[in-house]
């Protein structure tokens, strides 16, 4: 990272003009502030970074856009007589239920939950139990998307059902289960698409 700008200078026929120093002593200061002021923000790091500043962050240099969660609002109602679905949707005279939902947007600290499981890179590239046990308590511990040293994930299981099933058992005093839940049956959190995933408190 930079951290001292390139100073601007007066031409040699033009630096006995007291006043056109000071000019160009001035922008310089100016310019090293402006510099200085953009490092202290520290951008790439998202999880100092909150609101509009976040959503600049992580929708700009990173790419991921903030989650918008689909929420059952406890809801649900009947549908399948004549004239209440379009045409070649549902047999005639058939019923089926149809669960209401809220939509609600996501934290800033659930947003960079979803980011550091999206990015975080410690746990390699290779998935298995491990590296998907290890997201997962990452998830649900770390409180800003940052890491909180996962040295053991006993919390956690996972296991494999036919059909490429996987559910995730995660114990029940853990926090942020629901979310977890939402975040991965939204799609926003980067598993290999090969498999389903349920979770369910243990």
């Amino acid at each position: 990272m930079q951290t001292t700008f390139p100073p601007s200078y007066l031409y040699a026929e033009y630096r006995g003009d007291v006043d056109l120093q000071a000019l160009v002593d001035a922008q310089n200061q100016y310019q090293q502030a402006y510099l200085d002021a953009i490092n202290a923000l520290n951008l790439p790091i998202y999880t100092l970074q909150s609101n509009d500043l976040l959503d600049w962050v992580l929708g700009n240099l990173y790419g991921f856009l903030r989650p918008v969660f689909a929420v059952p609002s406890g809801t649900s109602t009947f549908g399948g007589d004549y004239n209440t679905w379009r045409f070649n949707e549902q047999d005639f005279n058939s019923r089926q239920t149809v669960t209401t939902y809220t939509y609600e947007t996501a934290t800033d600290d659930q947003y960079k939950r979803c980011a550091t499981w999206n990015f975080y890179t410690g746990d390699g590239k290779q998935f298995d139990a491990t590296w998907l046990k290890r997201r997962v308590l990452r998830f649900l511990t770390g409180a800003n998307g940052t890491d909180p040293g996962i040295q053991e994930t006993y919390l956690i299981s996972v296991t494999y059902l036919s059909g490429n099933r996987i559910v995730i058992g995660c114990d029940s005093g853990l926090s942020n289960i629901p979310l977890l839940q939402q975040a991965l049956a939204g799609g926003f959190l980067y598993v290999p698409f090969q498999y389903t995933y349920s979770v369910v408190m243990t």
